[in-house]
């Protein structure tokens, strides 16, 4: 089968890698059903910790609707907007967007 497919035999390598030494990923646009799917596929093959950004009643309704189960252990659901570092976030993109024309209540919406 290498021979047929060398990628997959490179795949598999990184994959192997990857599981050694699990990561954390945060998945934005969690609301978005391939998105979700993503996720779930990324703690499936047991790649790491996966984190969906997005207010959760609206992530809950959508995988509802999509039949994906979220319920799996390494999956988190994080609303951005109750973060208590929002602020730290908006003055490092402040700091990083003015003088690109980026006044700081376009970086707080941005956050």
């Amino acid at each position: 089968s290498a021979r047929r497919d060398p990628i997959a035999s490179t795949l598999q390598r990184i994959y192997d890698r990857v599981r050694r030494q699990p990561k954390r990923i945060v998945f934005a646009e969690g609301e978005e059903e391939q998105v979700m799917r993503a996720a779930v596929s990324y703690v499936n093959q047991r790649l790491g910790t996966a984190i969906l950004l997005g207010r959760d009643d609206v992530i809950k309704e959508n995988a509802r609707n999509a039949g994906i189960e979220l319920n799996k252990q390494g999956l988190e659901i994080i609303n951005a907007r109750l973060s208590r570092r929002n602020g730290i976030y908006t003055d490092y993109l402040y700091e990083r967007m003015q003088r690109k024309g980026f006044l700081f209540r376009d970086c707080q919406r941005l956050i």
